[in-house]
């Protein structure tokens, strides 16, 4: 007895060491991404980017050439969704097969229920013969009781068929909206409460770490852009220089404040790893403000 309970537990170590590295290996295994962008003034955009994971036993790529998307994902060089012409052709095809062989099969069955219908029918008749050949024996009469007439008949009345309705004047249309007004007003007020400055200062703060982890490591080329509001091209731009250390040497952004425009020839690469954006998650749990305010949007 005490040997199967070591050689249970060993099996039950063994199945635990399988799932704590298989969650190491999903959350340090990081996702890998490189693209490439082209714009210039009289021709389309072209573009097309590549994520990897796992030394490339997942690869999911995408592109954007001549105003047309196409992606494709691969698991271990297996092709498993997409739009490319090839792919879609071999999924016709393979439904097309499959559709044959479901073809095939009802036909099999519909011919062995027909053959069974025929036996049955040919059973059927050789009993009826046997019956018209036997004698034929009169079956007693039997008495038919009499049929007694439900006193509860007439009981129902038109009333207990009657069903109510709702009317128009139940129905409160504004009621739905008063209530969430009411639920908006709670929110400010638990805002107000909680101190709303500090919670924002942290979400901006995880925030810029986020862009920082996930925006490309290595960028290089130039990029001009511009919108019909000159304000929002400058919004845009303070919002970029921000990040300036990290493209700053290899990359040109040029704002244009006069019209609206869209020119870049670039590519970069970079990665994102899953423990980090883990980190980041519990980073802003630490924090007591955030967590108040999650206790108050549960108890809304």
């Amino acid at each position: 007895m005490l040997h199967i309970l070591v050689i249970l537990l060993k099996i039950l170590g063994c199945i635990l060491l399988f799932l704590l590295a298989l969650l190491l290996l999903i959350l340090f295994t990081p996702f890998r991404y490189q693209f490439e962008l082209k714009k210039e003034v009289e021709t389309p955009l072209w573009g097309q980017a590549r994520i990897t994971w796992f030394l490339r036993a997942v690869v999911f790529s995408v592109a954007y050439i001549n105003q047309a998307l196409e992606y494709r994902l691969k698991i271990f060089g297996f092709q498993v969704l997409g739009n490319d012409p090839e792919f879609l052709e071999a999924k016709e095809e393979k439904r097309k097969r499959k559709a044959k062989k479901e073809a095939e099969k009802s036909k099999k069955k519909a011919g062995s229920d027909l053959k069974e219908k025929e036996e049955l029918s040919a059973a059927s008749l050789e009993e009826k013969a046997r019956k018209e050949e036997a004698p034929e024996e009169e079956a007693p009469e039997k008495e038919v009781p009499k049929e007694k007439a439900s006193s509860n008949k007439s009981k129902g009345g038109s009333g207990n068929g009657k069903k109510t309705r709702k009317g128009l004047s139940d129905i409160n249309p504004g009621r739905k909206l008063t209530g969430a007004m009411e639920k908006l007003k709670g929110l400010r007020s638990s805002y107000e409460e909680y101190h709303l400055g500090p919670v924002i200062s942290r979400l901006w703060q995880a925030v810029r770490k986020l862009l920082s982890h996930i925006l490309p490591r290595k960028l290089k080329g130039w990029m001009r852009f511009g919108f019909d509001d000159p304000a929002v091209t400058g919004y845009v731009t303070a919002f970029a220089a921000s990040f300036y250390p990290l493209y700053g040497k290899r990359f040109r952004l040029q704002p244009d404040f006069q019209e609206k425009c869209f020119e870049a020839d670039c590519h970069g690469k970079g990665l994102v790893r899953p423990v980090f954006l883990l980190y980041l998650i519990v980073w802003l749990l630490l924090d007591k403000n955030i967590r108040d305010l999650i206790k108050v949007w549960r108890n809304k």
